[in-house]
């Protein structure tokens, strides 16, 4: 039987509804999972740079946005949590290496991994404009 906040358990009813959210896909494409390897930097706007380009590894991707990793926050004096205050005024610009496709998006989130030794950030990435990861520039 369901434990309800009445009978005292709250940390039973999260889980059940953590469970059943599991499977509900919060996004309107599929994701494919991919990797490739990829340079982005932080502009202001569309175009005034705020950062140098730096690597990064695109895990997976749809239609609409992808999932780059890297391993730190911090890149030329730049906190990469301010794209997520300020998403007006902050982009990004992934190039992909594999067809040197360039596109423009925003940051949407930013969580913290570790993965056997490897440890970093996973970027949540949604495209700006009508172009796709999968087109060529």
């Amino acid at each position: 039987m369901l434990k309800t906040a009445k009978s005292g358990s709250h940390k039973e009813v999260g889980l059940v509804i953590k469970k059943i959210f599991q499977f509900i896909e919060r996004r309107f494409h599929r994701r494919l999972p991919v990797l490739i390897h990829a340079h982005f930097m932080i502009v202001e706007g569309k175009s005034a740079k705020v950062t140098e380009y730096h690597p990064g590894t695109v895990i997976d991707m749809s239609k609409r946005g992808c999932c780059l990793t890297i391993d730190k926050l911090h890149f030329d004096g730049f906190y990469l949590m301010k794209c997520l205050e300020d998403s007006e005024l902050y982009s990004i610009k992934v190039k992909l290496e594999k067809n040197e496709s360039e596109v423009l998006g925003k940051i949407c989130w930013i969580n913290s991994y570790t993965e056997g030794l490897m440890q970093g950030f996973k970027i949540g990435i949604e495209l700006v404009g009508e172009k796709s990861v999968y087109e060529k520039s």
